[in-house]
């Protein structure tokens, strides 16, 4: 099978859904990955399948305030998405023998290039477009009708995703959930019962939009004598508010880190913390995360998330209240037998298999369309 993944984060950034589930395709398939240009030099994966080629191009960029500037000039997205479209078929030419049996999409400002295209289209819905911020409205047009269209096959990772999504665009999608690596993460399994120290942590972006800084310093004021380890990429709209908890004395915040030592770290915790602003975009979200902490063994006091509801080892919060609770909870029973969570079915292996006998079906089906 030859797929085109058009993505909103480069590979070599952060390991994400994208190259979970790409990186457990059969390695007979072909794929096109056509990532954004960005400025950071930090890379942090190197390994990439062989039959996987990554190529970067020039895109819009929601959050960019100058990229959205340029891309509300119809003469710049005129020659921009020529441009684009030449390079892409080209790509296509050379790397996939000149034919793609399916595109993936999951960054909106691709639309006017997979419309040229003419391939079965799969959106992964795994973030809302709109959730980071407006965007701008020539493209909000062409992603809602590219959405509503019956055409368009959908696939979210999450139940709350699910009913939005069939609310806002009357297309009802499949879900396939983030997973996780269980045989690496299950390696470290009950190493935090070790520590001695009492580590309350985190693992994940450091987001302007969603990362609760007030129940930081709620967290940090009410458990002195606990450490906060926060691990991950540093929003740059966030930096005010980051130097803030990073003051408090028992706060430490760390750069991201290599995906391969994560299990490493996260073993080390007393309690897995997801400390997520709660309102509803976060509850229909289904955070990778949350999978690894519970794989590890660890005990989660998350944000509410609906995905998540009925695993074990795990308190969902939807008020400052209930994750203190959450986490007096825990350290109050640390010595208490915690109950195995089955997550057999979160599996990346599993969940690969099952995202791409849904793209070989969706090929199947325009195919006989087309007859």
């Amino acid at each position: 099978m030859n797929i085109i993944w058009f993505s909103e984060i480069r590979w070599d950034y952060l390991k994400t859904r994208k190259q979970h589930l790409l990186s457990h395709f059969p390695s007979k398939d072909n794929i096109l990955f056509i990532q954004p240009y960005n400025l950071s030099k930090k890379k942090y994966l190197k390994s990439v399948p062989k039959n996987i080629v990554c190529k970067t191009v020039p895109i819009f960029r929601g959050g960019n305030r100058l990229s959205m500037v340029l891309s509300n000039s119809s003469f710049i997205r005129l020659v921009t998405y020529t441009l684009l479209t030449m390079y892409t078929k080209l790509l296509v030419k050379k790397y996939l023998r000149g034919t793609a049996d399916v595109i993936c999409i999951s960054n909106i400002f691709y639309i006017p290039i997979i419309k040229k295209l003419n391939d079965p289209i799969v959106w992964d819905y795994n973030d809302d477009p709109e959730q980071f911020g407006p965007i701008p409205e020539w493209i909000s047009k062409l992603y809602n009708n590219k959405l509503s269209n019956k055409k368009t096959k959908i696939i979210s990772c999450s139940k709350g995703l699910n009913q939005y999504i069939y609310t806002k665009f009357s297309n009802k999608p499949i879900t396939i959930p983030n997973g996780v690596e269980l045989k690496k993460f299950l390696n470290y399994k009950d190493n935090y019962k070790s520590n001695k120290k009492l580590i309350i942590g985190y693992v994940g972006i450091v987001s302007k939009w969603f990362f609760d800084f007030d129940l930081i310093k709620i967290i940090s004021k009410k458990y002195p004598i606990c450490e906060i380890r926060i691990y991950g990429p540093k929003d740059k709209n966030a930096l005010r508010d980051i130097e803030e908890i990073s003051s408090l004395q028992n706060v430490t915040i760390y750069p991201e880190q290599n995906y391969d030592v994560l299990p490493s770290i996260i073993s080390g915790f007393s309690i897995g913390l997801i400390p997520l602003k709660s309102f509803e975009k976060v509850w229909r979200a289904a955070s990778g995360k949350l999978l690894q902490y519970l794989a590890v063994g660890i005990p989660v006091v998350s944000v509410y998330m609906e995905q998540y509801a009925g695993l074990n080892n795990l308190i969902l919060c939807k008020t400052h209240e209930e994750f203190v609770n959450g986490i007096d909870y825990y350290l109050k029973n640390e010595n208490v037998m915690l109950k195995k969570n089955n997550l057999s079915e979160y599996d990346w292996i599993v969940l690969a298999d099952q995202y791409r006998k849904i793209l070989t079906n969706n090929i199947d089906k325009n195919e006989n369309l087309n007859l």
